[in-house]
């Protein structure tokens, strides 16, 4: 009994670390066409920070786009229109002021 347990533990196991990589490839293939993505990677300092870090950044690894907090429509079309990007009409929320 304890051997089929065991297998069943090895193939769980396979299964959420292919799912995880699965993820993770996907979430970073989605972000290269995010105009928040692109954007922001030619931008200076402030600007910058919030995609210098992406590849491993906690929100990205669970999947989530800047669009999921902030809004707004990171579609690739948009990368060269911020105004329209980040419109009141496409539901931008500009990052809240820190404490």
């Amino acid at each position: 009994m304890s051997g089929s347990r065991g297998v069943r533990w090895t193939v769980v196991l396979c299964g959420i670390a292919v799912a995880s990589a699965a993820h993770v490839a996907r979430s970073a293939a989605d972000d290269s066409g995010s105009a928040c993505i692109t954007c922001h990677a030619q931008l200076d300092d402030e600007l910058l920070a919030p995609v210098e870090g992406w590849d491993d950044d906690i929100h990205n690894l669970a999947g989530l786009g800047c669009e999921a907090c902030h809004g707004g429509d990171p579609s690739a079309a948009l990368a060269d229109d911020p105004e329209a990007s980040m419109s009141e009409a496409a539901g931008f929320r500009p990052a809240p002021d820190r404490l």
